[in-house]
């Protein structure tokens, strides 16, 4: 008849402001982005305990942004110059998005591998890239049409 009394097994004694600071500092400084972004997966498991779905979205969108926590400018020219591929660019510009997406078609996402998550989200660029692709080709026909009756006229 007596109580049951759980102990900690691990003291978390720091304070949600000490992690803000933290996270500030390692955004200003030159550190390597998976140490922050191990630090905002770790700060987002303590604020959202209790919601599940916010803290696996975020965490899911820190871990399968594959330039989570880069600089915008850096990353521009990366891509300009040919450094990282177009595809996982546009993950990254895309991955609250797509996440979204992969929530509602795939019941169990969270729990896939994260191979699948990101072939998920590779499929989605690929979708994009083609629609983009597209949509391009038509805007130079429409143009070249133009541009056709122009001199036709002439």
């Amino acid at each position: 008849m007596l109580p049951y009394i759980t102990v900690p097994q691990k003291y978390d004694i720091l304070g949600e402001q000490y992690l803000l600071e933290e996270i500030a500092k390692l955004k200003t400084s030159n550190i390597d982005t998976s140490i922050l972004n191990a630090t905002l997966i770790d700060y987002a498991n303590k604020k959202f305990t209790n919601d599940t779905h916010i803290r696996n979205f975020i965490v899911a969108a820190i871990s399968l942004d594959p330039f989570a926590s880069e600089n915008e400018d850096s990353l521009l020219m990366k891509l300009q110059s040919g450094g990282i591929s177009k595809k996982k660019y546009i993950v990254h510009c895309n991955i609250k998005d797509f996440l979204r997406r992969a929530i509602n078609e795939y019941e169990d996402f969270y729990s896939t591998p994260y191979e699948e998550q990101t072939a998920i989200m590779d499929g989605y660029a690929d979708e994009m890239m083609n629609e983009t692709s597209s949509r391009a080709k038509v805007i130079t026909m429409i143009n070249a049409g133009d541009s056709q009756q122009t001199t036709e006229v002439n």
